[in-house]
């Protein structure tokens, strides 16, 4: 009776390893395929390789609301959500005025309350002959 039990929680134990290696590797294929699906304007400057959907994320965001088109919006705000994107948005350091517009007007939430429109009004402008 014990050999069977131990043999059983050997076989559970290989059957979740199996399960957790395959859904890793399925994870990683679909992340590398969403990378590929973005615009390839946006990415430019870096390695598209090397992006990563979770450690880049703010990178992201911000080049797919200064620079994207609507299907990568589509592809953020399907990954990501509304409220992750606002999140980071909100601590983004510098955002294009059409690009802050967008994003507060989608989520709700006041221009005011952006790291990147409380420094833009704390930086005196130029003059202006």
């Amino acid at each position: 009776m014990v050999g069977k039990i131990k043999k059983f929680a050997i076989i559970q134990r290989i059957r979740n390893f199996a399960k957790h290696f395959k859904l890793r590797v399925i994870r990683r294929h679909r992340m590398e395929t969403q990378i590929k699906a973005f615009s390839k304007h946006l990415f430019w400057d870096v390695n598209r390789e090397r992006l990563s959907l979770e450690k880049d994320d703010a990178y992201i965001i911000r080049q797919v609301l200064e620079y994207g088109k609507f299907q990568d919006w589509q592809l953020i705000k399907n990954h990501y959500g509304l409220k992750t994107i606002t999140k980071k948005a909100m601590a983004i350091r510098s955002l294009e005025k059409k690009a802050l517009s967008f994003i507060s007007t989608l989520s709700g939430v006041p221009i005011k309350k952006f790291r990147c429109y409380t420094i833009q009004q704390s930086i005196p402008p130029h003059w202006n002959f």
